[in-house]
């Protein structure tokens, strides 16, 4: 037990107590200041070596904890939870996916999409008539429209 731990809860336990003493508030309050005083001695008069055998005993406590713990078992139990909280994503994005409101949405975002690309191609003929060249845009415009027919297609 941790000494400070230890402190508060005689501290704490001997203030209920009195608190709850069927005594005057005046008696209450003498009995509180003499256990203060008496702690306060008991504190002053921990020597070096209880510290060191309060200490030693939090040091062999943390060991113990250390040795126990197993880390192929908090692996595994990691892993499960992993795959569990995936397996309820799964579920939640099927779900989501089978909702008349996605369905909607993909529908709109498919018209811009498709909107998107009839403009951008007007544009970048424009571009190419004026002289400009387009090779570079073009590419990276490909990438996108790759990226995204991707993700729909994912969707489906």
């Amino acid at each position: 037990m941790k000494l400070g731990r230890f402190i508060v809860s005689v501290g704490l336990g001997a203030v209920i107590g009195t608190l709850l003493a069927p005594k005057k508030g005046s008696e209450t309050l003498e009995d509180l200041k003499v256990y203060a005083n008496k702690t306060y001695d008991d504190l002053k008069n921990l020597t070096k070596e209880d510290i060191e055998a309060k200490i030693g005993d939090s040091i062999d406590q943390l060991k113990k904890a250390v040795d126990e713990f197993d880390a192929k078992e908090f692996e595994a139990y990691s892993k499960a939870k992993l795959e569990e909280l995936l397996d309820l994503m799964d579920d939640y994005a099927t779900k989501i996916k089978d909702s008349e409101q996605y369905a909607y949405a993909k529908e709109n975002a498919m018209k811009a999409y498709e909107l998107l690309k009839v403009k951008i191609n007007e544009l970048l003929k424009q571009l190419t008539d004026a002289g400009v060249d387009v090779k570079e845009v073009q590419e990276k415009i490909n990438q996108v429209e790759e990226e995204i027919e991707e993700v729909i297609k994912d969707d489906k």
